[in-house]
This record gives structure tokens, sequence and C-alpha cells, in this order.
């Protein structure tokens, strides 16, 4: 589907454009490749001990376009880019990967994590396991989890609202009926 669409929201659009774009890739892509690719996979850093270090700890973004404010830089270097916002003192980095809507891409990720020592984050639309397994298989430490309720009721009785471990790394927003969880990889659960 075109981002230029009419047709409902834009998180709509996107979240259509992507399932299009994820059935297409899986097609392509078979689990079983990306497996393969998670076992050659670089070592994963520390993503969850990053944010807990003393002091203030930014998660810095690599973002080149938004929906609402079009293209935000350009030319888009992610090295570079990645490079400074750790000699500025990031403790970790998030890269959007979504190409139609944010022009991002698995490439910025990877080439951004090639040279830097900070754990990285995919920032994306991720609904489908095989998108985990591409995560990992490109190289990336954590991914962003977006879950969104058709009801305010099932957002604020779900187990995730209640427990801990999980609201340390969440942002909760029942009046949005969502939850977004940063979640790091182990190489136990890939």
């Amino acid at each position: 589907m075109s981002a230029q669409a009419n047709t409902g929201t834009v998180l709509d659009r996107i979240l259509e454009a992507r399932r299009s774009e994820v059935d297409h890739r899986k097609r392509v892509l078979p689990e079983t490749a990306l497996k393969y690719g998670v076992k050659a996979a670089t070592p994963l850093r520390d993503f969850s001990a990053a944010l807990c270090r003393d002091g203030l700890n930014v998660l810095a973004e690599l973002k080149p376009a938004s929906p609402s404010r079009g293209v935000i830089r350009d030319p888009f270097e992610p090295v570079a880019l990645g490079q400074s916002l750790e000699a500025a003192g990031a403790c970790a980095l998030s890269v959007l990967t979504e190409g139609e809507f944010f022009r991002g891409s698995l490439k910025n990720l990877r080439d951004a994590r090639k040279s830097l020592q900070l754990p990285v984050l995919r920032k994306d639309f991720v609904f489908d396991p095989w998108q985990v397994w591409e995560t990992r298989a490109n190289d990336a430490d954590s991914f962003l989890l977006i879950v969104v309720w058709k009801m305010r009721s099932c957002a604020t009785s779900s187990p995730w609202a209640a427990n801990s471990a999980w609201s340390r790394s969440s942002k909760f927003t029942p009046a949005k009926n969502s939850i977004a969880l940063s979640l790091p990889m182990r190489a136990s659960s890939v």
C-alpha cells in the first residue's frame, strides 16, 4: 500500500503496508534461513545493563524521516550520526528500520552497529515472530514491541501492567490502550 493512501489513520496505513511487506519478505526469506543468520550474528550487547548504568542514560535515535515531519535529515549517514551520539554519551542506540514511512532500513541498523560499541535496538512495527528472527539475524540487541488493545479493560488487567519486570522497561499508557516494551534479545530465547 502506498504511503499516500487516504484511508484510515496514519497508523492503520503503516500497519497495512508493513503486513504486506512482511508477508512478501517471508516468502522470499524463510524463517529457517533467518535462524542460520541468528547463529552467525555477532555477540549480543547487554541492552538492559546499558539502560541501568549509574547516571543519566540516553537512548539516542537514528530516524531519517517521519510521516508527520517528512525528511528529518538529508543526507542521512547512520555511521557518522551513531558515532557522534556515542561520543556525546548515549548509552544505547535506537534505529528506525521501517522504510516506506520513516525511510529507515536494516542496513542502517547493521552499519551503525558495526561502527559502535553501544547496544542497538530495532525500532519498527514488529508483529510477527518471523520479524524477531529477522531482528537478531541483522545483529540487533533488542527490539521495540508496541502492543495495542482494543478495549481499555484488557490493557489495565494485562499481566504486563502488573508485572514489575515488564513495567521497569515499559511505557504504559492505558488512555491510549497501548504498552511499548523494549525487549532485549537473549541467546537462549532465539
